[in-house]
């Protein structure tokens, strides 16, 4: 490993870059682990702005807005817009607006910060007690309780769509612990009643196009940078865009080698990435 770096294939890392418009970061477990920042990560982002290249901060978990999200990188030190930052509960928001009737109606197992942030889009949100929801929407939601589950299943029962905001299983947190994510919560409406979601988030292309309008940059000028292989890197992949696994979140060496999903570089962590520009 060269400065951190292990390159995958035969290709130098930084002929992939060269050209490259728009660098879209994962927040958790790549740019910070909860509250703490990881380490060259605002170096990073400088270097790419200076290199003349956009960024996106692109996150699959939903239990905060995109304001939350802007006040918490500011925190950190990052000049961020909402323009800058897309989560998989505003995209969710953004696919029901597209494929369902403009007076959908949505019930939300969420925290009050999603649902905050479909009001502000404008949506009508159900609560437990409505006799019907045109779809239900299941987020990272760190506030569920078990009549959130409940209301779940009789929507679907009764012929709601499901639709989650992502797959991820776990969500990392400090000291290499994990706790359980959206994918584990629709697991249990799942089991429930037997209808499966629609997950909008990574690894599947919808993000990407979203990401492609708001930036008019082609796929295959984006890289995706992310510590999850099934869904950040899978994303990548999905979308034809140049990958690149950190390993400061979930994944560990012994999972690159098992994982279907490989990355077109793979370093130690983000700071690492720096060296390219000096090389």
């Amino acid at each position: 490993m060269k400065c951190g770096i292990m390159r995958i294939d035969s290709l130098d890392a930084l002929s992939l870059l060269n050209d490259k418009k728009l660098y879209v970061l994962d927040l958790d477990g790549t740019v910070y682990i909860e509250n703490k920042l990881i380490d060259g990560a605002l170096d990073f982002v400088r270097a790419v702005k200076q290199a003349g290249s956009e960024v996106l901060f692109l996150t699959n978990n939903s239990s905060m807005s995109t304001s939350d999200y802007v006040n918490k990188i500011k925190a950190f030190g990052f000049p961020v817009t909402d323009h800058m930052i897309l989560t998989s509960g505003f995209a969710a928001g953004a696919y029901i607006k597209e494929h369902y009737p403009a007076d959908c109606s949505v019930y939300i197992a969420g925290t009050e910060a999603l649902r905050n942030e479909f009001r502000t889009m404008g949506f009508t949100i159900c609560e437990e007690s409505s006799q019907q929801a045109d779809c239900v929407l299941v987020g990272f939601d760190t506030e569920l309780t078990y009549a959130k589950l409940r209301a779940c299943c009789k929507y679907i029962e009764r012929g709601a769509e499901f639709i989650a905001t992502n797959p991820d299983i776990v969500c990392p947190v400090a000291n290499n612990r994990f706790i359980p994510d959206c994918g584990s919560i629709c697991k249990m409406i799942q089991n429930a009643t037997g209808a499966e979601p629609q997950f909008i988030g990574k690894p599947g292309r919808i993000m990407a196009d979203i990401i492609s309008k708001r930036f008019t940059v082609p796929h295959d000028k984006m890289v995706m940078i992310g510590d999850r292989l099934y869904t950040d890197i899978a994303f990548g992949i999905n979308a034809n865009m140049t990958s690149i696994c950190v390993l400061t979140g979930e994944t560990t060496p012994e999972m690159l080698h098992e994982s279907p999903w490989k990355p077109d570089i793979v370093v130690s962590s983000i700071k690492f990435l720096n060296s390219l520009w000096k090389e």
